[in-house]
């Protein structure tokens, strides 16, 4: 059966079979975990709570209280959560959201003792504020989170920008590998949950938010604009739609993924985080956290404020596909080279081209030679690219990934050469720094499937989901380590809490991110099921010292 150049094959071969297989293992080592470790992580937990019931109130109108008590640890219940008004595909992403978070309170309380849920303001007065706030006066009617499906995601896009970045941080910090690990698979998960809801408001950024007469895109763009306030001038978040000279290579004012000129993420620290969860200063809480976050950071504001979160995205692949990289990679085996951290970048740098390749050509019809020719450093153009028959939306999108590949590749080889990464991150953490707009963008492609699920691909009568599922199968029969990709509608057993088959979001049983190691990439884009036999997207292999190793085997 011969697939069209077609959007639907586009986007399911792409981010589904070759993409999401990269993602590289990290093998850690048990070891005392120190107090500061556990302090970090705890304060994460003010956040997951303040997420977990804003989703579990508007997707069922109850919160953890009624779904699972004894993770809220005797705290007292929000005020103002409510039932929202929700399109069914909305609803339905949201409760999947919403019960991820059970599994990630789970994970983290088996690692650290936790805290007790603080007390939360999530109701409509204080989103009424924050939006008076953003626009600078008053809005009649007040503004109601819960009132309608664009309302509620504005609010979540409020929420959901605050934890990925923070969980970078904070594995900067970490001392135990136990620690560095969880908040790894936490963080790709984390980003993941933020760029389906960037993604949905992007997609409607022309809709005018009633009775307001605002677009969505306007109402994202004055969010950010107040948390530059809140922030001392520094940019924390973006909106959806940005001036052509802050989007990716200065060419798009799209903004799915935001980032800076080189499209990494914007640095944020502790200190910042609670100047907005406070609502502009980090001391006196009155904004989500009536009487402050739990846990030590807060207590002490000048704890841990230095480091800045690099929060870095990958060479596009990550992009694609938020997965791990490996800082031991079966050594002890004696079935890998020694790696070094530069060799943890050069690999998935091969998937970064394939990306780059791949949705520059499938928007415009053109590649890495016309748009960057020196990104190529001389290698081969790709066979058989062409220009894809696809929709505004996603070709608009497409542009945006294949000039974020750019910025990435440009960014990555630049410091290779000079060991930037070794030097700047002691090189074990780098692979930490690669998972943000990896997650976000691998994501939002499974996002907007998700939505099309039922959609018959012609002229196969074969659905989008049944599509996903096979592509998830073929990739987990060729890496032969069991499942580690999934599609998009799974048994109910697989999905979230065992209680949902929709899988927006793959994961597994704890909703943490599933990982791969070097073997079962490069089994997979060979297409071979042997790391040692290249074919498929790479008929020639993939380059660099890993790749090479395997093919000299």
């Amino acid at each position: 059966m011969t697939l069209h150049y077609s959007l639907s094959s586009a986007v399911l071969l792409t981010s589904l079979l070759i993409l999401r297989s990269y993602s590289l293992e990290v093998n850690i080592s048990q070891a005392q975990v120190p107090t500061s470790d556990a302090d970090l992580l705890e304060f994460q937990l003010n956040l997951e709570y303040l997420v977990a019931e804003f989703f579990f109130y508007g997707a069922t109108g109850r919160g953890l209280d009624a779904v699972a008590p004894e993770l809220a640890q005797g705290g007292p219940p929000p005020i103002g959560g409510k039932f929202a008004i929700l399109d069914p595909y909305v609803r339905d992403v949201i409760f999947q959201f919403a019960l991820q978070k059970l599994g990630h309170f789970r994970a983290i309380k088996r690692t650290v003792k936790g805290i007790p849920r603080p007390l939360l303001n999530i109701s409509k007065q204080l989103f009424a504020d924050l939006m008076d706030r953003a626009f600078e006066q008053r809005l009649d009617p007040p503004f109601d989170p819960y009132a309608s499906t664009l309302n509620f995601l504005i609010a979540s896009f409020v929420v959901s920008e605050l934890a990925p970045p923070i969980y970078i941080g904070f594995s900067q910090e970490l001392q135990n590998a136990t620690f560095k690990r969880l908040v790894t698979e936490l963080v790709a998960v984390e980003s993941s949950q933020q760029a389906v809801i960037r993604a949905y408001l992007f997609e409607h950024r022309g809709f005018l938010v009633e009775p307001y007469e605002v677009t969505v895109a306007e109402f994202t763009s004055r969010i950010g604009e107040l948390e530059i306030r809140l922030g001392n001038k520094e940019i924390i978040i973006e909106g959806v739609v940005v001036p052509r000279s802050q989007g990716a290579e200065g060419k798009v004012s799209g903004n799915v993924i935001a980032g800076d000129k080189d499209s990494l993420p914007f640095a944020k620290d502790i200190t910042l985080l609670l100047k907005i969860l406070y609502g502009g200063n980090g001391r006196d809480p009155i904004n989500f956290f009536p009487k402050g976050t739990n846990g030590q950071p807060s207590l002490n504001m000048v704890l841990h404020t230095s480091f800045i979160v690099v929060f870095l995205t990958s060479v596009v692949l990550i992009l694609l596909i938020p997965r791990c990289y490996c800082s031991e990679i079966n050594e002890r085996q004696g079935s890998s080279p020694n790696i070094s951290e530069v060799d943890l970048v050069e690999l998935p740098l091969n998937l970064a081209y394939l990306v780059a390749e791949f949705f520059l050509i499938g928007a415009t019809g053109r590649g890495l030679d016309a748009f960057a020719p020196g990104s190529a450093e001389g290698g081969p153009p790709p066979v058989g690219g062409k220009m894809a028959n696809m929709d505004p939306l996603t070709k608009d999108v497409s542009i945006q990934y294949g000039l974020i590949a750019v910025g990435h590749l440009r960014f990555s080889c630049l410091h290779l050469y000079k060991h930037y990464f070794s030097k700047a991150t002691k090189g074990k953490y780098l692979h930490k720094w690669f998972l943000g707009v990896a997650s976000g963008v691998q994501t939002s492609n499974r996002a907007y499937l998700y939505e099309r699920r039922d959609s018959v691909v012609p002229p196969y009568k074969i659905t989008v989901a049944e599509f996903t599922n096979r592509i998830s199968e073929q990739g987990n029969k060729l890496a032969k380590t069991g499942t580690k990709s999934e599609g998009l509608v799974v048994p109910p057993s697989q999905g979230a809490e065992g209680k949902v088959s929709s899988n927006v979001i793959d994961a597994d049983k704890n909703s943490l991110s599933y990982q791969r190691n070097p073997e079962e990439i490069l089994r997979i884009i060979y297409g071979s099921g042997d790391e040692r036999v290249p074919g498929g997207f790479y008929p020639k292999g993939a380059n660099g010292r890993i790749a090479k190793y395997y093919l000299n085997k």
